[in-house]
């Protein structure tokens, strides 16, 4: 599977608990193609300063219409700790990916 570098709107971002949020990407216009147990590298500018890290997709590309990962804070984590506070609906993440091989193929 071939790994592409891509902007992508955030639809919503869901505030599960306090130090955790879901970010749902508007993937609409072009179709993401991934697997369970991949990964996506979202890079933001923050302080001046590029920031890349990786994501788990939380969501099953067999169930959920839209796409999306889930993101803790971390102690001095700095784009998890920015994201938490800051992301909304509306702004734009530069995503690469998906990317992993840690996945299964289902047999129907």
């Amino acid at each position: 599977m071939k790994t592409y570098q891509r902007l992508l709107k955030v639809k919503n971002v869901v505030k599960e608990t306090m130090d955790a949020i879901t970010i749902y990407f508007d993937d609409a216009d072009q179709k993401i193609n991934y697997k369970p147990g991949q990964f996506f590298t979202l890079t933001k500018e923050i302080e001046g300063k590029r920031v890349s890290r990786t994501y788990s997709i939380c969501t099953s590309p067999y169930l959920d219409a839209i796409l999306a990962v889930t993101i803790k804070k971390v102690p001095n984590g700095v784009m998890s700790n920015y994201l938490v506070e800051h992301i909304q609906k509306g702004d734009v993440l530069e995503v690469s990916g998906p990317n992993g091989n840690f996945t299964t193929e289902l047999l129907y």
